[in-house]
C-alpha cells in the first residue's frame, strides 16, 4: 500500500515556541518552481523561500514543537555553505533545504515553522558582574532553578514539574498542534502532568516548566546540554531577547536512562 502523506497544518494560534523561527513562504524542488505546498517524499530533497518569525508570549502548557514532529518523521532542515557567513553575521537565510530519510511522506505548506537559527552562539558570556548588575536593576531576572558559576556560565536545575508525552501521540500532535480555543485546550490534556522526578528512556519525551524569568531587549539565553555527561537533546535552545515567562524544555531520552539533573546555559548580549 502507497503511503498516504503526513499533513503539516498552517500556523496559527501558536503561543508557546518561545524562540525565533523560520516559517515558508513557498517550496519546491531544488531549482525548480515554488509552490505553496509540496509533499516531500522519502529520499527527495526540497528548497524552500522563508520569513523569519517571532513568536510572542507563551501558553500555559508546554507543546511539540514543529521541527520537532518533522525530526521525527526523518525531515531535516540544513543551510548552504555560501549562507553561513550571512547566519553568522545575525541574519536570518532567505531560503533552506530539507531532506527526507524517513518513510512517510511529508506534506509541506506556506507558514510552517521548521527551524531556528542560532547565530548568538560566536557571541561571548556575559561577565558576571555585569549578569548580577542587570539582575540588580531588575530587567533581568532569572528563577531560583538558575545557578550562577564562577565563569559566567548559568546551570539550571531540571524542574519536577513535568509534562509526558506518549509516543504513540506524536502523530495526534502534529495534526494539531496548532490549534486554539477550546480544541486546543482539549488536545493539551492529553498530556500527562508529572509532580516529580521522572526517568526518560530510549524514545520518550518529557516537557517541563522553569520558573519565569525575564530578558531585556538585548540579552539572549542559551541552553547547552545536561552536566551529568548524559547524551539529552534539549530544545527550546535559544531563548529570545524580551522575552519573559516560564521556559518550557523539551527532553528526548537517547539511549541513556535517567533523567538530567543539570543544564549548561549561558547568556549574551545581542543588538536590540
Amino acid at each position: 500500500m502507497k503511503p498516504r502523506p503526513h499533513h503539516m497544518p498552517s500556523q496559527r494560534g501558536v503561543g508557546q515556541i518561545v524562540s525565533r523561527d523560520i516559517h515558508l513562504v513557498s517550496i519546491g524542488e531544488p531549482g525548480g518552481k515554488q509552490k505553496g505546498q509540496h509533499i516531500l517524499r522519502p529520499g527527495h530533497r526540497a528548497e524552500a523561500e522563508t520569513h523569519p518569525l517571532v513568536i510572542g508570549h507563551p501558553g500555559q502548557i508546554a507543546e511539540i514543537s514543529a521541527r520537532s514532529v518533522l525530526a521525527r518523521h526523518g525531515v531535516e532542515v540544513h543551510f548552504d555553505q555560501s549562507q553561513i557567513p550571512e547566519i553568522r553575521s545575525g541574519h536570518l537565510p532567505s531560503r533552506v533545504f530539507l531532506t527526507h530519510s524517513g518513510e512517510i511522506p511529508v506534506r509541506l505548506r506556506r507558514g510552517n515553522r521548521t527551524h531556528r537559527v542560532y547565530y548568538p552562539h560566536h557571541l561571548p558570556t556575559m561577565p558576571v558582574a555585569e549578569v548580577r548588575a542587570r539582575m540588580a536593576q531588575g530587567d533581568l531576572q532569572l528563577g531560583k532553578d538558575f545557578k550562577i558559576l564562577r565563569s559566567g556560565m548559568l546551570e539550571l536545575t531540571v524542574p519536577n514539574i513535568i509534562y509526558h508525552v506518549d509516543p504513540a501521540q506524536i502523530p495526534a500532535i502534529a495534526k494539531n498542534n496548532w490549534v486554539s480555543g477550546s480544541k486546543r485546550s482539549a488536545f493539551q490534556s492529553n498530556f500527562t502532568r508529572v509532580e516529580g522526578k521522572l526517568r526518560t528512556r530510549d524514545g520518550i519525551i518529557v516537557l517541563s516548566e522553569t520558573l519565569p524569568v525575564k530578558l531585556p531587549k538585548d540579552i539572549a539565553l542559551l541552553l547547552y546540554g545536561g552536566t551529568d555527561g548524559k547524551s539529552r537533546h534539549i530544545h527550546s535552545l535559544f531563548i529570545d531577547p524580551g522575552f519573559s515567562g516560564p521556559i518550557v524544555l523539551e527532553i528526548q531520552g537517547l539511549g541513556h536512562k535517567g533523567k538530567p539533573e543539570k543544564i549548561i546555559a549561558r547568556l549574551v548580549k545581542v543588538t536590540p
